[in-house]
């Protein structure tokens, strides 16, 4: 099912409150980053990467660990003043002709229940590095789930900013699969972030909202820092 996501402004960051805790994956699999030999300036591996893989060949399998997108480094610049060429840059970016389908797996080792998803993505516009076009969330209760969603961004902003879907009501998920559609040639993420409730927001920077239409309760936020 296809929810699609309509921006507006709203003068609003958002924190996550104490009542709302940080859900902490246990690993997660993902085909690794690409880089100078796919056409890349420098390379985006996941070069922080503790599992199994080579992390040092664009779109490689890696599994069993965890890594760049889970440490808790948040750039607030885009991927051309912060990564390099071996590969240790805060972001993870692939490219849409090694890696056409771009499905990041989560895994949590026990049954856990998710309300939030967020995604810290680069969106320069320089480069063939822009924002994803679609997210999809899916996960296995009593067969396969899915939440399909549109990004529609109608901003010239180009810096870092989160996406975000809250409202979620997933229960009971031992694992979580994020795909993101390509906006562009290179699609760039730095964080992946999951809780089990929705953030309260807080006065701070302007942030876009984007509503997840035919979601009972559940709403989509494009957000800089």
């Amino acid at each position: 099912m296809n929810r699609p996501l309509l921006a507006g402004l709203l003068s609003l960051a958002f924190a996550v409150p104490a009542s709302a805790a940080r859900i902490a994956p246990t690993s997660y699999d993902i085909p690794n980053g690409s880089g100078t030999a796919s056409g890349g300036s420098y390379n985006y591996w996941d070069a922080g990467y503790g599992g199994s893989g080579n992390k040092t060949t664009d779109g490689a399998p890696l599994t069993g660990g965890l890594g760049d997108l889970t440490d808790g480094v948040v750039t607030t610049q885009n991927w051309n003043a912060v990564e390099n060429v071996t590969g240790t840059g805060p972001y993870v970016g692939w490219n849409a002709n090694v890696t056409p389908d771009l499905t990041l797996t989560f895994n949590f080792g026990a049954a856990v229940d998710i309300d939030t998803v967020r995604v810290h993505v680069d969106e320069s516009q320089v480069g063939g590095v822009n924002l994803p076009t679609t997210l999809a969330l899916s996960w296995e209760s009593g067969g396969t789930q899915t939440l399909n969603f549109n990004i529609e961004d109608d901003t010239a902003d180009v810096a870092p900013s989160w996406l975000e879907i809250g409202g979620l009501g997933i229960t009971g998920v031992n694992s979580l699969k994020i795909s993101l559609g390509y906006g562009d040639l290179w699609v760039f993420a730095d964080e992946v972030e999951f809780y089990d409730a929705a953030p309260i927001p807080e006065p701070g920077s302007v942030a876009l909202m984007l509503a997840g239409l035919g979601l009972v309760g559940a709403a989509a936020r494009k957000m800089r820092l």
